[in-house]
């Protein structure tokens, strides 16, 4: 019997969506036991319920929307909006309520530069197929920035616009983390070109990561939106990667949670 349950407040998001995700991520789905008001659901698992105390219980649960703010602030994907509610401890006389303080703030996470651009969904099955892609994304990131460290550095440094030397960077953490070998995330030429255009002040100016060159600019510059759209699919290849390499929580045939 579960001693520790948290209640989720959606905001504006489908409580489905939320639930799909939180049970992708190892929760377990369970009704509110008082109805609060705005409480869409509650969830716990079993590293939650071996918390000694409520204070545990909500720092595990700070951990998970930590991530989110992660994903959120990395210019990565995808449209959610929730936040943290009541702690409800289980007694023999019914539930008591623990609420630490102002509720946290919710967590809003927005497809602000899609590979694949904006789906508009113009019919029932098309949302749906839509929904699942949406949540399959942001089930793959979740589970990478809590499962490798590395992810989540990568994706701090995508923060606000990272400038030539923030990009080069990233890619040379990601070339790292694949032991030098690239070749399975994008092509020699394009990373080639990359490189040459970051490096070069005809390009980027003062921003380029060398400032004085004799090299020539290349034939063909990635100048800062081409450049920063193409280290953002490299991190997502690469998480997919990672996810693919490791013990992933979903795969391509996921179905929605009933």
């Amino acid at each position: 019997m579960m001693k520790w349950i948290v209640g989720i407040h959606s905001k504006g998001t489908d409580p489905k969506d939320l639930k799909e995700i939180f049970e992708a991520l190892g929760f377990r789905i369970v009704s509110s036991p008082t109805n609060r008001e705005g409480e869409d659901f509650c969830v716990t698992n079993l590293k939650i319920d071996e918390c000694p105390d409520s204070g545990c219980v909500w720092s595990k649960l700070e951990e998970v929307r930590s991530s989110f703010d992660v994903l959120t602030k990395s210019e990565l994907e995808l449209p959610l909006n929730f936040r943290l509610g009541v702690v409800y401890e289980r007694h023999k006389s019914g539930w008591r309520c623990h609420i630490f303080g102002k509720i946290a703030e919710s967590a809003t996470l927005t497809d602000k530069m899609s590979a694949t651009g904006t789906v508009t969904a113009t019919n029932t099955v098309e949302a749906e197929k839509h929904r699942r892609l949406r949540n399959r994304k942001t089930i793959t990131i979740l589970w990478a920035i809590q499962n490798f460290p590395i992810v989540e550095r990568v994706l701090s440094l995508l923060e606000g616009a990272p400038p030539a030397m923030t990009l080069g960077n990233i890619v040379d953490l990601i070339k790292d983390d694949m032991q030098g070998d690239l070749d399975s995330l994008t092509s020699k030429t394009m990373l080639k070109r990359f490189k040459r255009s970051i490096n070069h002040p005809v390009v980027f100016g003062d921003n380029a990561r060398h400032i004085v060159t004799n090299q020539n600019p290349p034939p063909n510059p990635m100048h800062g939106p081409e450049a920063r759209c193409f280290v953002l699919q490299l991190v997502r290849d690469w998480i997919e990667y990672k996810n693919n390499s490791n013990s992933r929580p979903l795969d391509s045939t996921m179905e929605p949670t009933r």
